[in-house]
């Protein structure tokens, strides 16, 4: 899958945004049954760049992504 699309997966999480051979790339959101929410870059199917980590608690992490994890500032 290539280009927009949006994802809900059985466990209730739902992606909304940019697809490259199948992976999540390029602008999206990624919002988590439990509440917790992710908007930004993402690159090969990972957080990859800029992005927001709005957690269910109120709690939020902005900044650089690589693999997965915030890099620390």
């Amino acid at each position: 899958m290539n280009g927009e699309g949006i994802f809900t997966y059985k466990n209730g999480n739902k992606y909304v945004g940019n697809y490259k051979d199948g992976k999540r790339s390029g602008k999206g959101t990624f919002n988590y049954s439990n509440g917790d929410n992710y908007t930004g870059e993402w690159a090969d199917g990972k957080r990859s760049g800029s992005g927001t980590f709005l957690y269910a608690n109120g709690e939020k992490q902005e900044g650089q992504w690589e693999d997965g994890i915030m890099l620390k500032k």
